[in-house]
C-alpha cells in the first residue's frame, strides 16, 4: 500500500503580500504537508496548537519544509503565522492561513 500524496502549500509574494494555494489546506491525521516558496526562505509558526509535532517549520535549502501531521491531532482548524526572507526584506503574514484536520 503506498502512503497518501503529501499536501503542498506553495507560498509566494504578489505586490509585497504573503500569498498561500491553497490559504486553508485541508488534511487528514499522519498526512505530509509540504509547503514550498519559491520566492525565499520562509518560517511558520502555529497558535493556539498544532497538528504537528512542532509548532514551527523552516524551510530547508530548497524553500520546503515538510511536516507530517501527528496521529493524534485533534480535528481542528489550525492558524499560522509565516514570515519570507526575500533579498533581505521580511514580508509576514501573521495568522490568515490554516490548516484543517478533519475528522478521521
Amino acid at each position: 500500500m503506498s502512503s497518501p500524496e503529501p499536501r503542498i502549500v506553495n507560498i509566494s509574494l504578489k505586490d509585497g503580500a504573503v500569498v498561500f494555494e491553497p490559504q486553508r489546506c485541508r488534511a487528514r491525521r499522519n498526512d505530509v504537508i509540504v509547503w514550498r516558496c519559491e520566492p525565499g526562505h520562509f518560517a511558520i509558526e502555529f497558535f493556539d496548537g498544532t497538528p504537528l509535532d512542532t509548532v514551527d517549520a523552516h524551510s530547508d535549502a530548497r524553500h520546503q519544509a515538510h511536516r507530517t501531521v501527528r496521529a493524534d491531532a485533534p480535528p481542528d482548524i489550525y492558524r499560522y503565522a509565516c514570515a519570507v526572507c526575500v533579498d533581505g526584506r521580511v514580508y509576514l503574514d501573521a495568522c490568515c492561513p490554516s490548516i484543517i484536520i478533519d475528522h478521521p
